[in-house]
This record gives C-alpha cells, structure tokens and sequence, in this order.
C-alpha cells in the first residue's frame, strides 16, 4: 500500500509516497536528464537497534530512488543528515 504522507511525520521511515529533502536538495537525475523515481526513505535513528556493529550512521535519512527506463536497474542512495 502507497503511503499516506498525510500520516506520517517528516523524517520517520516510510515506502512510497513524497521524500522529506531539504529545501536546498535537488530531485536526483540520470546523466541523461531523466527523473529518478522516489522508493522509500530510511531513518537511521530507527535503524539503530538493528546495526549491532554501529556501521551505519546514527542520524539523518537515507533516501532511495531508481531509474525504471534503463536496462539494468540501478539504485541511487541520496544521503541526507541535516534531521533536528
């Protein structure tokens, strides 16, 4: 199910719907111009308990998007740490 930004507060982890960017962040590109597609945003805080080795950041979002008109697909991880 797509997800409801209406219900969910900026920052938490979520599938779908709109990413939380900063007002200075760019929407990711292609080398080739073309719009990457939002899939979902991580918040690291949320993440905590489940990184046993303290390998990932503690804070912040990680946000994932992809291209779905390329022949192999390809993930783009845009990090985002700027969270109060």
């Amino acid at each position: 199910m797509p997800c409801n930004d209406n219900k969910v507060k900026i920052g938490q982890s979520k599938i779908g719907g709109k990413p939380d960017f900063l007002s200075s962040s760019e929407w990711p590109m292609t080398k080739t111009n073309k719009s990457l597609s939002f899939i979902n945003q991580l918040n690291c805080a949320e993440r905590k308990t489940f990184d046993k080795d303290s390998l990932l950041p503690s804070k912040g979002l990680n946000s994932f998007f992809y291209c779905s008109e390329q022949e192999a697909w390809v993930l783009t991880q845009k990090i985002l740490v700027d969270l109060k």
